[in-house]
């Protein structure tokens, strides 16, 4: 379309799987929005990667419903995220941009909840993640910071994050001993970059059952792309 295109889809009870193409062009005012109010107890699958479009906004913050996984359109999203977009060891769920430069909220609910032991700590798995890309913690307050960590970090997998964060000390971590309560810190396992923000409220020097953790799968700080913190926002940055 020729025109600024502005379309609402909104779902109706009970849907459970929405997949939507097309191309409503890009002009800088075309945008698609995704409202899930009517059906936030049942979706689990949303793919809207075929849509072309230059912006898409997808609030899935309020679902109750399991969500297993989200797909965004082909341009500048912004996705955002509650509850039900972390589950136990980042299993059983997968949420990605798709293409275009997207940005990924995460509200308080998408907390850790527990860390009675290794296999019961939540996360969130971001896949695609590239420069361009960024993230942003709704309750971080940007004169708190970020602590990078490019090299390997050993046992800090998802599987261990009790077990490094919980039963030893964040600032224990070669290269973490300045994080502090209210900060955000990046760290490499293997192939996977991890992001955790550490929480105003808790153990300032543990993981809690209030933090946040993100794993950007498949992808790695200091070798794909930097971090760097933005006006609050965390922005994925190429290597210069």
């Amino acid at each position: 379309s020729e025109s600024n295109d502005q379309v609402t889809l909104k779902l109706l009870a009970a849907t459970t799987k929405v997949k939507v193409d097309g191309d409503l062009g890009n002009q800088s005012g075309d945008e698609f929005t995704l409202d899930v109010t009517n059906a936030v107890a049942s979706v689990t699958h949303i793919d809207l990667s075929e849509l072309s479009t230059t912006k898409g906004i997808i609030d899935i913050s309020a679902l109750t419903s399991v969500l297993a996984d989200v797909k965004g359109t082909k341009g500048n999203d912004i996705i955002t995220l509650g509850d039900k977009a972390s589950t136990a060891k980042g299993e059983g769920i997968s949420i990605d941009g798709s293409d275009g430069n997207d940005t990924f909220v995460f509200k308080d609910a998408a907390k850790v909840t527990a860390v009675t032991n290794d296999n019961s700590v939540q996360s969130s798995v971001i896949n695609n993640f590239a420069v361009g890309d960024k993230i942003k913690f709704d309750s971080f307050v940007a004169e708190n910071k970020l602590v990078v960590v490019t090299s390997n970090v050993d046992d800090a997998s998802t599987t261990g994050l009790k077990t490094k964060f919980v039963d030893a000390k964040i600032t224990a971590v070669d290269g973490l001993s300045t994080v502090a309560d209210g900060d955000i810190f990046a760290y490499v396992n293997g192939t996977d970059t991890y992001v955790v923000y550490n929480k105003v409220g808790g153990t300032a020097d543990e993981l809690d059952a209030g933090d946040i953790v993100v794993k950007l799968a498949g992808v790695k700080v200091g070798t794909d792309f930097n971090l760097q913190l933005t006006d609050g926002e965390l922005h994925a940055v190429a290597i210069a």
